[in-house]
């Protein structure tokens, strides 16, 4: 039989179909891709504080008994001089970690402007959303659906927006003064008559509400409504209060020694601990000269009055005529934060708002995250489609996903936003699946696999449309617990230009199994042994990802990195176990003789090879053949055994690592699959070579050719 090399590679991802390509894997565990086109042994993870070393080399987990993290977010102020990792635990509590003090400090908790700390917040024993995160002119806005959404300084915590108006004011005239001798208390002007003993002192009220009236038959009808609204320290305004009742009355002309202008009192309502400003409006006069009752738009009308810059004063004096008001009330400029939010978007000097019982999105006023115009509504959808399940701001768009359907927001606060339909046929239900790739789009999980959204953006020439990621890996898909889809997170990791989908497989409520998409080359494989509940890159230019366990014997927030050694004490387990190998033909049979597999040396770090024939779940060896990562007749130096100034010191190069191969007991020989992984857990590989015995062992007559009689 004649032998044959064949050459596998470069090495691509996992695809479990039928028909794969032969440079594709069946598994590839614990493995990434790197920028020299081959496989490299992926990172573990430790926690982001060690805590205090009990003995040496032992450290003390801060995090044990303090809760399970099952929320990250991430934001950084003065262009990245401060930066907060806020997370909130399964005990209803919210803390932030700052890692410029990390060393005395491994948490600090969210406290409000009392130094009350942010504790009691929902909880569900379902799969849920949890508590959701977006940034905004260096604050953080929190929401989970439940609990008051709240905005974070970097400081303090408050309440965001307003969640009803103030309460009316009370409002009631003082009347007009008599003159008196002396000092009053009540603003006037003070008249002086000269006499031969001493200044004689009278009062005139021309300050006030109302004409002066210095003829003592003239007499005016007034009356004046007031409104007040409440402002936060963010200059968010609520809006106004319920109109007061009427404050009239009569004012009555005079000389010198009468009455004027009458002042009206007015009794304000406090706010919560959030507000720092309350704003007066008052209509004008709502009587005419003759002293009847003007238009009823007239009197509705209501102009700015004056800010009270405090949250204590409670009497205020009202003597500003009507002259001197400001600018008219537009109450459908505001609104109060829609009840029920579960999920935050920023667009466009816009906030968008989702996540109610209605079938809609809200949107704030421009430039005001916090207030919510009445009419700043977006229906999407159908109800029959379920509930919006997620926002997600790109460059050009703000995209709805709904548990059934996709739709995009386009528009600007100037033109106006509407809503366009992108399908109705895929949808999410894993609102922290949702993440955006490099040349790639806008990527999220759906009831059976990935989808990435691409053309959403304008002006690009592509056809917008759904496309499915997730083909080459149905069988991974299909172990996933679709019942505890919200509990799904993801992140984009640019340092090694992958995509990370934490999932739960069948029988498991929390996440187990992480799905990885190297974006670069479209390739995907898998790792174990992660318990994330929440999981993010940080923004900043450390790009770090980080992740929330849920495991009580690895519990607090962890960092993921190629330099750890193990996952917490979990072995790092790197595979890769190839696609079977036919030689063109399914039944056409070969004998394998030797796999040379080409690598990256790492010198006495073992290289192990094992294989199976006819897609057999058994492999043909009992135990892996292992072979030293270099040539025999150029070791290279052994870490912590060499010396400086006499060992030699190696670079890294490539290596041929051959291994020998026997299927003589396995019958007729149709595929081949190799399985590739280091004994402990150094490897780099990039392809092989298989050597094989193929075509004709001997010519072969058919049982039907004619046998004749110099033949018998």
């Amino acid at each position: 039989m004649q032998t044959q090399s064949f050459t596998v590679g470069p090495l691509r991802g996992m695809d479990q179909r039928w028909k794969p390509s032969p440079d594709t894997g069946r598994r590839v565990r614990d493995l990434t891709w790197d920028g020299r086109d081959g496989w490299k042994t992926a990172g573990g993870y430790r926690r982001i504080v060690l805590g205090p070393e009990s003995t040496p080399g032992n450290y003390t987990n801060p995090y044990t008994g303090r809760g399970s993290v099952i929320a990250l977010n991430f934001f950084s102020q003065h262009n990245g001089g401060r930066a907060f990792l806020v997370y909130e635990t399964d005990l209803g509590e919210l803390w932030y970690f700052n890692g410029s003090n990390r060393a005395t400090n491994y948490r600090s908790s969210l406290s409000f402007i009392d130094g009350t700390s942010v504790t009691g917040r929902a909880v569900l024993a379902t799969p849920w959303q949890r508590t959701q995160g977006c940034t905004w002119a260096g604050r953080l806005y929190l929401v989970n659906g439940y609990d008051t959404p709240l905005v974070f300084d970097g400081d303090k915590v408050e309440r965001a927006g307003f969640d009803i108006p103030p309460p009316a004011p009370q409002v009631f005239a003082l009347g007009n003064r008599q003159p008196q001798s002396g000092f009053h208390m009540t603003p006037q002007r003070a008249v002086v008559y000269s006499t031969s003993t001493a200044p004689q002192y009278y009062y005139k009220l021309d300050i006030g509400l109302g004409p002066v009236l210095d003829t003592s038959s003239d007499k005016q009808k007034c009356g004046y409504r007031y409104k007040v609204s409440f402002v936060n320290e963010r200059g968010q305004e609520s809006p106004a209060s319920a109109v007061s009742g009427l404050a009239q009355f009569l004012n009555e002309g005079g000389d010198d020694a009468g009455s004027g202008a009458t002042p009206v009192g007015i009794t304000l309502p406090l706010g919560g601990s959030h507000v720092v400003a309350r704003r007066i409006y008052r209509t004008q006069n709502v009587y005419d000269a003759s002293g009847n009752l003007l238009t009823l738009g007239y009197g509705d009308t209501f102009y700015f009055h004056s800010e009270i810059q405090d949250n204590v004063t409670t009497l205020f004096q009202d003597v500003l005529p009507d002259s001197f008001l400001g600018g008219a009330l537009d109450e459908s400029a505001f609104g109060l934060w829609p009840d029920g939010t579960k999920y935050l978007a920023s667009f466009k000097d816009t906030l968008f708002v989702a996540g109610g019982t209605a079938n809609e999105v809200r949107f704030s006023a421009p430039r005001f995250p916090e207030i919510f115009p009445p009419d700043n509504v977006i229906d999407v959808g159908d109800s029959d489609l379920g509930p919006v399940t997620g926002l997600y701001a790109a460059r050009n768009a703000v995209v709805v996903f709904k548990q059934r359907g996709v739709y995009l927001i386009k528009g600007d606060p100037v033109n106006g936003f509407f809503a366009i339909t992108l399908t109705k046929d895929v949808g999410c239900q894993s609102p922290n699946s949702i993440i955006e790739l490099p040349n790639v789009g806008l990527c999220f999980l759906g009831d059976d696999g990935v989808y990435a959204l691409r053309g959403s953006l304008e002006n690009e020439g592509v056809a917008t449309q759904v496309i499915p990621l997730g083909t080459p890996i149905p069988d991974l898909f299909a172990r996933i617990n679709r019942s505890a889809l919200p509990n799904v997170c993801a992140a984009t990791y640019h340092r090694d230009k992958e995509a990370w989908w934490v999932v739960p497989t069948l029988g498991y409520e929390y996440p187990n199994l992480v799905l990885v998409y190297h974006y670069e080359i479209g390739a995907w494989s898998f790792r174990e042994d992660f318990p994330a509940l929440c999981l993010l890159e940080t923004s900043d230019k450390r790009g770090y990802l980080l992740f929330g366990s849920y495991d009580s014997k690895s519990a607090g927030i962890h960092v993921y990195s190629r330099g750890w050694e193990d996952k917490n004490g979990t072995a790092i387990q790197p595979l890769f176990e190839s696609n079977p190998l036919d030689m063109g033909l399914l039944y056409r049979s070969f004998q394998p003789r030797h796999a040379m597999v080409y690598a990256v040396g790492y010198g006495d770090n073992n290289l192990t090879l094992n294989y199976t024939v006819n897609r057999s779940i058994d492999d043909v060896r009992t135990a892996a053949q292992e072979l030293e990562q270099q040539y025999p007749h150029d070791l290279f130096p052994v870490y912590n055994d060499s010396t400086w100034g006499t060992s030699r010191w190696a670079r890294q190069r490539q290596v041929i690592v051959r291994f020998d191969l026997n299927t003589q007991q396995q019958g007729p020989v149709h595929e081949l699959s190799l399985t590739v992984a280091p004994a402990s857990r150094n490897v780099h590989i990039f392809g092989y070579d298989l050597e094989a015995a193929v075509d004709e062992q001997r010519n072969i007559k058919p049982l039907s050719t004619p046998v004749g009689v110099s033949q018998r």
